[in-house]
């Protein structure tokens, strides 16, 4: 029989070579939670106690997993992301901490003239849907939109959207199909966001083992040779789409801001917000129409 301290030992040596320490140890209670049910206390006060043996072969797994870098959010299926549980898989980029950022300065904003917290809000590159939901959740007044060219990840956003008990049309859409978008949202929107691909093939080496072998490209990467590419096309949409007074947001590229903020003035935007993240990265950008 082993103890939960034993299990958390085996973790410890397996895996320190691959994680960092802090990473590792939220890592660990994100495994006992999702197997034994235990709470970050649980994992401190219950160390001396056993583990079933169905439950130590499940938890070891996972370390053979998390070994060859697959995210745990993977493996448990899930994730938090503002405080709300989130369905993930392969189909769909697990939720950042920048990502929040966005959706909170949003929400912030959206009960400021002229958004008012009422309207329609139109989220383009849903993947998982968080962005959507989340707005939905807070802002409740609001008409929630979003679109995706991945019909495996709008069944994601479907069951998150159904999981967080929240109402949001996810339609399956090609931002490049111009026509096919102006037919499927005649109304306008107070509201439009995006987190497009925005990754160039050249920072490959930037990313992690488990960025890269395990998340979706389709939802990474943008075209090297046209690094605004998705933000161009998506401001032309907002430029007929969005109501007078009503604002653009994007997470972007940190090193792209100047140049997207530029394009933004190019296209009769105005109020454009540069904005940095927690990390202290160009990340995120508002606007006006």
């Amino acid at each position: 029989m082993q103890t939960v301290n034993d299990i958390l030992k085996e973790f410890r040596n397996t895996l320190a070579p691959v994680y960092e320490t802090g990473e590792l140890e939220q890592i660990m209670f994100l495994a006992f939670e999702h197997v034994c049910g235990f709470s970050k206390i649980d994992l401190v006060m219950k160390r001396g106690e056993f583990v079933a043996e169905d439950k130590i072969n499940e938890l070891r797994k996972i370390i053979g997993r998390l070994l060859k870098q697959e995210p745990i959010q993977y493996i448990i299926g899930s994730t938090e992301f503002y405080g709300l549980t989130f369905k993930v898989n392969p189909h769909v980029l697990i939720p950042r901490q920048e990502t929040e950022e966005l959706v909170d300065m949003i929400i912030k904003e959206s009960s400021h003239p002229p958004l008012g917290g009422r309207g329609a809000i139109l989220d383009i590159c849903t993947g998982s849907g968080c962005i959507a939901i989340v707005l939905k959740k807070n802002i409740p007044q609001s008409v929630v939109s979003a679109i995706d060219i991945s019909e495996n990840a709008l069944k994601v956003a479907e069951e998150n959207s159904e999981l967080n008990d929240t109402t949001v049309s996810f339609v399956k859409a090609d931002i490049f199909q111009t026509k096919t978008l102006h037919a499927l949202f005649s109304d306008r929107f107070n509201i439009i966001v995006s987190n497009p691909p925005y990754v160039m093939i050249s920072e490959k080496d930037e990313m992690t083992e488990r960025e890269l072998n395990y998340e979706p490209h389709l939802a990474i990467f943008t075209k090297n040779e046209d690094a605004l590419l998705f933000y161009r096309q998506i401001a032309e949409l907002a430029t007929h789409s969005l109501n007078q007074g009503g604002k653009l947001y994007f997470e972007i590229n940190e090193h792209k801001g100047k140049e997207i903020c530029e394009m933004l003035v190019g296209k009769g935007f105005k109020d454009i917000v540069l904005k940095q993240d927690l990390n202290g990265k160009d990340r995120m950008v508002s606007c006006m129409r």
